[in-house]
C-alpha cells in the first residue's frame, strides 16, 4: 500500500512535469499561436497572463526585439509584423553597396536612372549628344535591354532630364516652356505632344517631372517668373480616369533656387531632391499634403569622392538609384540600404 501510494504520488509528478514541459514548448512558439490557439480553445479570457500579440506588452509599449525576430525590424524588405513594409526610410538615411547598373549593347555613358521594378528610363551621352532610353530587364539585377527614344521636334540637349511610367516618357521642353510626352503605341513612339491638362504660360517653365508608379500622380518642378525674379515651387496633378491630368496644384512653395532633380517616390508620398550637391529626402502623410523640405533629411551616400546624384529609389526604399562622375565618364548604379 505505502509503496503503491508512493509510486502513485510520483506518476502524478510526472505527469505534471510533462504537462509544464508541454506548456513551456507551446508558448515558446510564439504570441500568434498562443493567440490563435486561444481563440480556438476558449483559452484567451481563462488565462490572462498570455503574451500579447505582434510585439506588443500588457501596458502597449513595444516588446524589443532582434532583426528578422517577431517585432523586430529589418533593412533587407523582410517584414517587421506589419505584412511586409520595411524601414529603410527611418532613421538616418545611408546608402552603400555601389553596383553599377548593367545595359546589353551599350558601351556609352548612361545617366539619370529611373528604375521602376524591371522597367528602366535614363538617358544616354555620346560625346555631346543626349538621348533618351527606356529598357527592360528579365530578372532583378540582370541587365537592361534597352531602345532609344525619339523626341521628333524636340532638341535632347535642350530638354531637362525626364520622367517616366511604362511606355510614356514625360520632358520639359524650354523652348516652348512647358511638359511634354511622348507614348509608345505598338512598336513605335508618338510625336511629342503637350502634357494635357497642365496648360502653358509665357511667364513658366516647367521641368523635371515625375510619375508615381501607378502613373496617377505627376509631379514637377515650376518656375515663374515676376518682377523681382522668379519664384520656385513644387507642383502636381492628378490623371482623371480620362487619361487627362487635372490643373495643376502647390504642394511647395519658396523652392530654393539651387534644387535640382526632384523625383516624388513610387508611393507619392515622399521627394528626393539634390541641394548644394546633396541629396534630401522629404515626406509627408498624404498625396495631396505639403512637402515641407525644412523637414527634409540628408540622405547619406558612401562612394568616395566622385559627384553624385540621386535620380529615383525603390518602392520599398530600399535601393537609391544614382549617377556617379560627370561627362563621358559617368554611369548609373543603385546603392543600397547600410
Amino acid at each position: 500500500m505505502q509503496l503503491w501510494g508512493g509510486s502513485r504520488r510520483s506518476e502524478h509528478r510526472r505527469r505534471r512535469g510533462e504537462l509544464a514541459l508541454a506548456l513551456s514548448l507551446f508558448a515558446a512558439s510564439g504570441p500568434h499561436a498562443i493567440a490563435g490557439c486561444g481563440k480556438q480553445l476558449g483559452l484567451a479570457d481563462i488565462d490572462a497572463g498570455a503574451p500579447p500579440t505582434d510585439g506588443v506588452s500588457a501596458d502597449g509599449s513595444a516588446q524589443g526585439g532582434t532583426d528578422g525576430a517577431e517585432g523586430g525590424n529589418t533593412h533587407d524588405g523582410a517584414s517587421d509584423g506589419d505584412g511586409g513594409k520595411t524601414n529603410c526610410l527611418e532613421g538616418r538615411l545611408v546608402f552603400g553597396d555601389l553596383t553599377p547598373l548593367e545595359f546589353q549593347g551599350v558601351s556609352s555613358a548612361v545617366v539619370n536612372p529611373f528604375v521602376l521594378g524591371n522597367s528602366f528610363f535614363g538617358e544616354r551621352l555620346v560625346d555631346e549628344t543626349r538621348s533618351l532610353i527606356v529598357g527592360q530587364r528579365s530578372l532583378p539585377n540582370g541587365p537592361f535591354s534597352v531602345e532609344t527614344v525619339p523626341v521628333l521636334g524636340a532638341d535632347t540637349a535642350e530638354i531637362t532630364p525626364a520622367g517616366f511610367h511604362p511606355d510614356e516618357v514625360f520632358f520639359g521642353d524650354p523652348p516652348t516652356t512647358r511638359l511634354r510626352v511622348t507614348r509608345k503605341s505598338g512598336t513605335s513612339w508618338q510625336t511629342p505632344s503637350d502634357v494635357s491638362g497642365i496648360g502653358a504660360s509665357l511667364r513658366r517653365n516647367d521641368r523635371y517631372p515625375s510619375l508615381t508608379s501607378d502613373g496617377t500622380l505627376l509631379l514637377f518642378l515650376r518656375v515663374e517668373r515676376e518682377e523681382n525674379g522668379e519664384r520656385r515651387m513644387l507642383v502636381q496633378a492628378m490623371r482623371t480616369a480620362g487619361g487627362d491630368f487635372t490643373n495643376p496644384t502647390s504642394v511647395g512653395s519658396n523652392v530654393p533656387p539651387g534644387l535640382t532633380y526632384p523625383a516624388i517616390t513610387p508611393d507619392g508620398l515622399g521627394l528626393l531632391y539634390t541641394l548644394g550637391g546633396k541629396t534630401y529626402f522629404a515626406e509627408r502623410k498624404t498625396r495631396e499634403s505639403e512637402l515641407s523640405l525644412a523637414e527634409a533629411r540628408e540622405i547619406e551616400i558612401r562612394h568616395g569622392s566622385s559627384p553624385i546624384r540621386a535620380r529615383s529609389i525603390s518602392a520599398d526604399g530600399c535601393e537609391l538609384y544614382v549617377t556617379v562622375g560627370a561627362g563621358p565618364s559617368a554611369k548609373a548604379y543603385v546603392a543600397r540600404r547600410q
